[in-house]
């Protein structure tokens, strides 16, 4: 392995054999779980550089190197930890985030080339910027990746480079796992590749493995008993959970799609989020046949179907849901053509126990009608907050489901963990 600076192997070995031991009180998957905090602290650690990954800076640590003339110079650079099936395979992984130059209206009203373009700049400027602040020289900088797979651990490595904004160019949509999935805007400037999410206003640079450099194969062995021989200790003298209520409220070791799913109470065009106001939530609100206020359903996507097909009973069969703000289960079901929506029995009860959150001033859904009452928009939810439910399998009740309301950004989240964890399956 050619290497760019001066690392403690074995001593890096030794903390992921650590880490290892300790993996699933974090996660389920069979993969090496690495917190990319501990990912920077090992790292820190075993190349003896400064950790400022805390200072919101686009390095994570700075080290110190020699050039041909062995004068010293200090690097920065970017740690990564990311899951892959292929060790020769590729994964896009966040740079950089712009919420608050999104959120002045930055890259309202322009087109798509522009958009990359604008932050392409603002990217570049930040590396320059901290760059000088710091005394990094970038030509000696590089990413730093500890890749975790099926079959071991291996470092990957590659430059940090500024993103050439004269050779950008747009990489056709084909490149989108949804066809015209305008929220996302895959390009390259000839030597990488990169995409912008635009609903979180995100920076992704792919980071490909068979490209640059790669440590050997690291061998680590999970220890899958970690859990037992925790409850074998304490058995005794821990009372055992009998309820699980907080499980609604910590997903962290659920597995996506397969014990919780999260469903959006929104639709997006465009890039922008709106709710529809003749259906799904406002189903009331609907022409055609006479409507009782109250009806609603809530649209399960295509794309969430496809990732857990097995989460719900077949469509039309019966089974439980615990309702925000309820404390009996109703009878729900899944409908519609291809099992595309969430209802309940009565519909009513669904969107009464939504409502009662949405709507802070009503105190009780079951005694107002739609007379008066205007379609839930879009603003509605960002006012409170929460665009989107968690569904959650229950531990305690065979074919029974909870759902409490999710916050802005977890949809997203959701569909990146979910499509994560149906490849590492693989």
């Amino acid at each position: 392995m050619k290497k760019l600076f001066t690392i403690n192997f074995e001593k890096y070995k030794e903390c992921l054999y650590l880490a290892s031991d300790l993996s699933q009180l974090y996660s389920n998957s069979p993969i090496l779980h690495i917190d990319y905090r501990l990912a920077e602290k090992i790292f820190a650690i075993c190349s003896g550089g400064v950790d400022i990954s805390r200072f919101d800076k686009v390095f994570d640590t700075l080290v110190s190197v020699n050039n041909k003339q062995n004068v010293k110079s200090i690097a920065g650079v970017g740690v990564k930890t990311f899951t892959i099936n292929d060790i020769s395979g590729s994964s896009m992984e966040k740079i950089q985030e712009f919420t608050a130059i999104s959120g002045r209206g930055e890259f309202n009203n322009i087109t798509e080339l522009e958009l990359i373009k604008k932050v392409s700049k603002f990217r570049n400027a930040s590396i320059i910027a901290d760059c000088k602040e710091l005394g990094v020289n970038l030509s000696f900088s590089y990413y730093h990746c500890l890749v975790r797979s099926p079959v071991g651990v291996l470092i990957h490595q590659e430059p940090y480079e500024l993103i050439n904004i004269k050779k950008i160019k747009i990489i056709s949509s084909a490149k989108n796992i949804q066809k015209n999935n305008t929220n996302t805007i895959w390009f390259t400037d000839g030597k990488n590749e990169y995409k912008y999410y635009r609903s979180k206003s995100v920076l992704y640079k792919k980071f490909d493995l068979a490209k640059h450099i790669n440590s050997d194969l690291i061998k680590v062995t999970i220890n899958t008993k970690i859990w037992e021989e925790l409850d074998a200790k304490f058995e005794k003298s821990q009372p055992k959970k009998t309820n699980d209520i907080f499980d609604l409220y910590d997903i962290s070791k659920l597995l996506p799609g397969e014990d919780y799913i999260v469903l959006p109470l929104y639709s997006s065009k465009n890039g922008n989020k709106y709710v529809e106001s003749k259906s799904g939530i406002n189903q009331w609100n609907a022409l055609g046949r006479e409507r009782k206020f109250g009806e609603s359903y809530i649209p399960i996507p295509s794309v969430v179907r496809k990732n857990s097909e097995n989460f719900f009973p077949p469509r039309n069969k019966e089974f439980e849901l615990l309702l925000p703000t309820e404390h009996a289960y109703t009878k729900a079901k899944v409908c519609q053509d291809n099992g595309k929506a969430l209802m309940t029995n009565p519909n009513t009860e669904l969107c009464g126990a939504l409502l009662n959150v949405i709507y802070p001033d009503i105190t009780d859904t079951k005694l107002i009608d739609s007379k008066g009452l205007k379609p839930v928009s879009y603003d509605n939810l960002q006012a409170i907050g929460r665009d989107c439910v968690i569904i959650v399998k229950s531990k305690e009740k065979k074919n029974a489901y909870k759902m409490i309301f999710g916050k802005l950004g977890d949809y997203e989240e959701f569909l990146f963990e979910v499509t994560k964890y149906n490849k590492e399956k693989i």
